[in-house]
């Protein structure tokens, strides 16, 4: 009952089981590794003009571009109340995609007070939220960066 044959097929059979078993826990490995993705994103530095406090800027990269905003304080006390204002984790900074969540269009200024979206309705204030809370878009979307220490530049990681 021993056939040779049948014999080579099976050893055949168990080597490619645990062949694909090994690539599995291999691909398994690399895939739940955290350190294996922070090195994916491309890091992108872009130079910013000097930032007038509650000025949208509108700055290109590649085929890209982002809004940035430096806040005054009486424009984060607006945004964010006046209890936030006080802790540092408040944000100081605008830093989003300019394209709206709605349709994807690019960002305008509107009366120096929102951000409005070009191609519909879709209005965002200055802190990348949108302003009535019944609409069916979301906030701006927010890359991950840092600024330079004399905020000159951003380090954009993509």
């Amino acid at each position: 009952m021993n056939n040779p044959k049948i014999v080579y097929l099976q050893r055949l059979i168990k080597i490619f089981v645990i062949a694909s078993l090994m690539w599995l826990v291999f691909v398994m490995v690399d895939y739940f590794n955290p350190d294996s993705r922070a090195g994916d994103g491309e890091l992108i530095r872009i130079p910013l003009p000097p930032l007038v406090d509650d000025r949208a800027y509108f700055v290109r990269f590649d085929q890209r571009q982002l809004v940035v905003m430096r806040y005054s304080s009486e424009r984060q006390l607006k945004l964010f109340s006046a209890s936030s204002a006080s802790r540092p984790d408040t944000p100081q900074f605008l830093l989003a995609y300019a394209l709206g969540t709605y349709l994807g269009c690019p960002l305008e200024v509107l009366d120096g007070q929102y951000l409005k979206e070009s191609c519909s309705t879709a209005l965002y204030d200055f802190a990348g939220r949108p302003v009535r809370d019944n609409q069916n878009f979301t906030a701006l979307m927010v890359p991950v960066y840092t600024f330079c220490p004399d905020y000159s530049c951003i380090n954009l990681r993509l």
